[in-house]
């Protein structure tokens, strides 16, 4: 449950030294028309801290309830986990070679804050993961770490490109679908 009564909004945004975009948000927040949030948890957050209620939430992520059946999901992750393999070997082989059989893939999308939407957390629970499947002698590479051997961070966001990379051009080159076509087409 979220401390209502012994928490100072104002005070913790000035200690972070994030006050002035805690006022700009809050203020922006009130002043909307509509208001809408993801979820029921981060509906409460704002009702707390931005001191407004939601008008809507708008869930989003994978709605994998519009798929008739089972099956018809499984084939769209087989269909798109070979779309990551694609990907993989495109950017990695020749300079990494690993067994893709014997790969976990973690990833993380979204805007370009680093600390806010979590990418901090992401890359230590990596480094966290990368140790301990190192300890327990686990027979598998983990995609998405930090800068162990084997390890790579893949961290997805969209962003302005101003020239053309010829040596990633050449790597996709070994690959039919890119991934940044999987990542942002819809079902």
């Amino acid at each position: 449950m979220f401390p209502r009564n012994n928490f100072d909004v104002d005070r913790e945004a000035g200690t972070r030294q994030i006050y002035h975009r805690y006022c700009i948000e809050r203020a922006a927040v009130n002043m909307a028309h509509i208001f809408t949030t993801v979820s029921e948890i981060t509906g409460l957050e704002a009702e707390h801290l931005l001191k407004r209620k939601p008008d809507i939430l708008t869930p989003n992520g994978l709605n994998v309830v519009k798929f008739a059946a089972l099956h018809e999901f499984q084939n769209l992750h087989a269909v798109a986990k070979e779309k990551i393999h694609d990907f993989i070997r495109g950017h990695f082989y020749g300079h990494y070679d690993f067994d893709l059989d014997k790969t976990i893939y973690l990833f993380t999308a979204g805007r370009y804050e680093f600390t806010n939407k979590g990418g901090d957390f992401f890359i230590e629970a990596l480094a966290r993961l990368n140790h301990y499947l190192k300890v327990e002698a686990r027979d598998f590479t983990v995609l998405g770490g930090s800068d162990f051997e084997y390890n790579i961070s893949l961290r997805i966001n969209r962003s302005n490109c101003t020239n053309v990379n010829v040596r990633r051009l050449e790597s996709d080159a070994l690959s039919d679908a890119t991934f940044s076509n999987f990542l942002f087409e819809s079902y």
